[in-house]
């Protein structure tokens, strides 16, 4: 497939190469990658040296991956680095953008140890199939090597991608890297943020080292109250440090999300700290009508995370499963007399508006049910303090 084997690793073409005059052209290259990726969303399976695999979990769906396109294109990306490459949907996706971007033929790196290990070269296989074999520079070894052997050529990029090790050693180890790496001004986009360990590496650049949050131009779908990529910009300076070996750490590992709209900052509510997808949609990033429900009465809810998840999609109905006992469980709690029938009725509206998106598939009644749980938890409130309802 055009693979060479350089000092312990694998790279596909050279970066001072040129495109082949033989090849596809650019235009027809970009229509054969989208239909590909789009059959790839499809079936959920791609072909590799043991046969067919199955992409999911492991691989981006076809909203996260919309995500990861849409920021490197937004960026206009030229050169891009890519941590993990997997089953090669996350590849693909950056080639869209690339192509779209009119970036020079070999402006891609990946880096992925596991690729014929654990993932039977489906992601070289792929890109053998579509002609790109040739336009990645791809390292089979661990990303702490490869990345800084990078660093050692003075190779810079405009892009990362950050998926490999999600331990937060590995994942801390792999951000360090890449912030050098990357010019100023520069993207890393982070998958996985919403667990702790890659949280934690992305707020380690916003309070120690002056990064800032890149709102993508699409949806960012949610998790346990998380985006679940999170892209930050590098500063156009490194922040200002006193040389000493005891420049003092500024604490980066609260466990409650802050609202990226002001990074490291803790956003409340009557004492409740909102959810991160919460304040997003309130200060008007996101296209969803959601915000946080009932999370006064457990934190941050369960049900009040599976609602703002599933309000991106507009597929409501796949918050009835956690929705449905959680009433149950409120309805138990609420027991003084002065506030049962005012919650009863309350909760009456929030179960018909519950039965209508079950019927209907349709996210319509979100507006009614977020209105009522409002109410709610303001008589919630009350009872909490020690207040009659008014």
């Amino acid at each position: 497939m055009g693979f060479r084997h350089i000092h312990g690793f694998k790279a596909v073409g050279d970066m001072g190469a040129t495109e082949n005059p033989g090849r596809a052209p650019q235009n027809l290259v970009l229509e054969r990658l989208r239909k590909r990726l789009d059959s790839l969303f499809a079936s959920g399976k791609i072909p590799g040296e043991n046969g067919l695999n199955e992409i999911f979990p492991v691989g981006l769906t076809a909203e996260r991956g919309r995500v990861l396109k849409e920021v490197c294109a937004t960026v206009n990306a030229q050169r891009t680095l890519e941590i993990g490459m997997g089953w090669g949907v996350s590849t693909l996706c950056i080639f869209e953008a690339l192509l779209t971007n009119g970036a020079e033929p070999i402006a891609h790196v990946a880096v992925d140890p596991f690729q014929k290990a654990i993932f039977h070269n489906a992601a070289r296989m792929m890109l053998g199939e579509l002609e790109l074999e040739e336009r990645v520079e791809f390292y089979e070894e661990m990303s702490l090597l490869a990345l800084t052997r990078l660093l050692r050529q003075g190779r810079r990029f405009d892009f990362a991608f950050i998926d490999g090790d999600h331990r937060f050693d590995a994942c801390f180890t792999d951000f360090c890297l890449v912030h050098h790496l990357l010019l100023p001004g520069g993207v890393v986009l982070f998958d996985d943020t919403w667990l702790d360990a890659v949280h934690l590496t992305a707020r380690y650049a916003i309070t120690n080292l002056g990064y800032t949050e890149f709102v993508p131009p699409c949806a960012v779908p949610f998790h346990c109250s998380r985006p679940m990529l999170r892209g930050l910009i590098k500063p156009a300076a490194e922040p200002s440090r006193n040389g000493l070996w005891t420049e003092p750490l500024v604490a980066f590992f609260d466990p409650q999300p802050s609202s990226p709209t002001q990074p490291g900052a803790a956003h409340e509510d009557n004492g409740s700290q909102r959810p991160v997808a919460a304040n997003l949609v309130a200060a008007g990033l996101y296209e969803a009508a959601m915000i946080d429900t009932l999370d006064l009465v457990a934190g941050k809810c369960r049900a009040a995370r599976a609602l703002l998840s599933g309000a991106y999609s507009a597929r409501a109905s796949v918050v009835l499963e956690e929705t449905e006992p959680l009433l149950d469980d409120l309805r138990r709690a609420i027991a003084e007399p002065q506030f049962a029938a005012a919650a009863r009725k309350l909760l009456a509206s929030i179960a018909d508006a519950i039965d209508v998106i079950k019927a209907e598939r349709k996210a319509a009644p979100i507006t009614e049910t977020l209105a009522a749980t409002e109410q709610l938890k303001q008589l919630i409130r009350r009872q909490f303090h020690g207040h009659q309802p008014a």
